[in-house]
């Protein structure tokens, strides 16, 4: 079960309206020049390692667009993995 279902579940059963955007950023870097038309940013687990960006290259180019995030203050939601790779890509220990 996705985080994204998840919430869309969650979301449904509260009347809450939300329109989640899943990407893949392990096949597909994020484009930056979206940022700005969401309103929040989950970044989920991942059977990835915030420390091994040898296995995983991608990580590199997330961080980077985390930090963009954090520069424009855009909310930032990090889900186990996700809450490490933020934590990492703005100087924080993992």
């Amino acid at each position: 079960l996705s985080v994204a279902k998840m919430l869309r579940e969650l979301c449904d059963a509260i009347d809450c309206r939300v329109a989640i955007h899943e990407v893949d950023v392990a096949s597909s870097p994020f484009d930056s020049a979206l940022i700005e038309h969401f309103d929040g940013f989950i970044i989920p687990g991942s059977v990835a390692s915030a420390y091994d960006k040898a296995t995983y290259p991608w990580t590199s180019h997330l961080e980077a667009t985390i930090r963009r995030l954090h520069a424009r203050g855009r909310p930032m939601l990090g889900i186990c993995y996700g809450h490490q790779i933020i934590s990492q890509a703005l100087g924080g220990p993992v």
